[in-house]
């Protein structure tokens, strides 16, 4: 950095509304993305369902089984309604409203995971609803076993909505506002290690 000292600018949008938080069971997952998605785009909404590679087919199927045209990133498509892309297509795109599918998957997925998390979080300028089975905010590495990969194995403690709404627009504040990019994955990791129980 040429200038330690100097804190950078921070650029904070408020949205609408608080991030909604859907924990749901595995087989109801992709079926209440969807209908989160429909909700938005019957508002007049630009719509992102970002999703890891593991659930696409299962979002894929929701999507032909309820009916709902979709435009997919994969093939070079992007609509004006509901487009369906993963984490890393997402970089550089804006959406009215976001539903992140599955967080621990993209996590779990990429050796950057928790980068591309946070490029899958902050793809709205309006609305984001996470769907999902595990953590909203897996802090700590995870892996999916590739013979059972909706289940998700991590360790880290359960915290409430409004714990983790707060604890989200902290982290992201104090990594825009203190460390640059490269050093954002090992931060989160440290956070993890500070959040996890003694023992």
């Amino acid at each position: 950095m040429a200038s330690p000292a100097t804190v950078p600018p921070e650029v904070v949008r408020d949205g609408p509304a608080e991030p909604g938080i859907f924990r749901v069971d595995p087989t109801e997952r992709a079926g209440r993305a969807v209908a989160q998605a429909v909700s938005h785009a019957n508002d007049g909404r630009f719509v992102g369902i970002i999703c890891p590679s593991t659930l696409r087919t299962e979002v894929e199927a929701a999507l032909a089984a309820n009916g709902v045209g979709w435009s997919s990133a994969d093939r070079g498509e992007l609509g004006n309604a509901i487009n369906l892309i993963s984490p890393q297509e997402s970089k550089g795109l804006e959406f009215d409203a976001v539903v992140v599918i599955e967080p621990e998957d993209i996590v779990a997925g990429d050796e950057r995971g928790h980068r591309l998390l946070y490029v899958a979080l902050t793809r709205t300028v309006g609305y984001l609803d996470i769907v999902c089975a595990g953590e909203p905010l897996p802090l700590r590495s995870v892996d999916v076993q590739p013979s059972t990969a909706n289940e998700v194995t991590a360790s880290v403690p359960a915290l409430d909505p409004t714990r983790l709404t707060w604890l989200a627009k902290d982290i992201g504040a104090r990594l825009r506002r203190h460390s640059p990019p490269e050093q954002w994955e090992d931060i989160l990791r440290e956070a993890a290690r500070l959040l996890a129980p003694p023992g």
